[in-house]
């Protein structure tokens, strides 16, 4: 594909400013919406995250709905502004906060205030930066992480922020789901003891 773009410019006036601008524009859709083996890196600018994870994000005010849905797949692509948030740990700081109001009482939350020192830019001296202060910050809620999928992710490894991503929904969700069927069969025990003592069992 890069060859194609080095030829069509051969062929171009060299002060013809307007085509070079076409020519920009037909190879920028042409590798957006008809990626080829030789595009991945371009097309991995965009991360992809499983619908359900998507609607979860959107219910904590972590993403705003611009996701767009893959066709046959339950994948939605995040813009690539979200991607960058995600990637450098900004997106990731919003989620801890809100997932921390959430689940706990106001005079129980432990502040945070590293998290305010973020860097919004996604290089890798940034990304260090921030995923430092994220690995601390996440133990609050008993989620670790480990010193590899740190380093993969500042390495710019975004199919590790998404499993990062998904480590967190899948303890996060189904910690809630537990924590419902406990409460409901101590409820139910509570009942059935109750029950029992009236009726003299």
């Amino acid at each position: 594909m890069t060859s194609l773009i080095l030829f069509s410019c051969l062929f171009l006036k060299k002060n013809n400013w307007v085509f070079y601008y076409l020519i920009f524009l037909f190879y920028y859709f042409l590798l957006r919406f008809f990626p080829d083996s030789n595009s991945k890196t371009y097309t991995n600018m965009y991360i992809q995250i499983d619908e359900r994870i998507y609607k979860w994000l959107l219910s904590l005010d972590v993403l705003k709905p611009e996701g767009r849905k893959q066709k046959n797949t339950s994948f939605i692509e995040l813009s690539l502004s979200t991607s960058l948030n995600l990637e450098s740990g900004i997106l990731f700081a919003k989620l801890l906060r809100n997932l921390l109001a959430k689940t706990q009482t106001p005079s129980k939350i432990q502040p945070l205030p590293a998290l305010d020192t973020l860097k919004e830019f996604s290089t890798p001296t940034s990304r260090l930066y921030n995923w430092n202060i994220l690995t601390e910050a996440f133990k609050t809620i008993n989620i670790e992480i480990k010193a590899d999928l740190k380093s993969l992710i500042v390495a710019g490894d975004r199919g590790c922020v998404v499993d990062f991503l998904k480590e967190i929904y899948t303890k996060i969700v189904k910690g809630a789901a537990e924590e419902k069927q406990n409460q409901e069969f101590e409820d139910f025990v509570s009942f059935l003891s109750i029950y029992m003592v009236r009726w003299g069992f």
